[in-house]
């Protein structure tokens, strides 16, 4: 069970959100602020079992992982998500 929200869960969502949506919106650089806007802001709402400040936390860090994903493209973003999921000691709770 943690290995699925602590490993799995943070690499699917990066291969959806930083590999997938950020590829398919973001093709030029004048595309680049908009769809990493609109890209964290579906990140952060499909983490709503979190209070309104632990979802603008997640904003925030999508916010810094979409900019590393633009600069790098997608590998260098899974550590980061998994690590901060790691060590924010939330647990998600149904």
């Amino acid at each position: 069970m943690w290995l699925t929200f602590v490993i799995a869960a943070p690499v699917t969502e990066e291969i959806i959100f930083r590999g997938f949506l950020f590829r398919g919106w973001v093709r030029s650089e004048q595309s680049a602020i908009p769809g990493i806007l609109v890209i964290t802001a579906l990140f952060a709402a499909i983490h709503a079992q979190y209070d309104w400040f632990g979802m603008l936390q997640v904003f925030v860090i999508g916010l810094l992982l979409g900019r590393i994903a633009l600069a790098q493209r997608l590998d260098p973003a899974h550590d980061p998500d998994a690590h901060a999921d790691q060590l924010s000691g939330r647990r998600w709770n149904p």
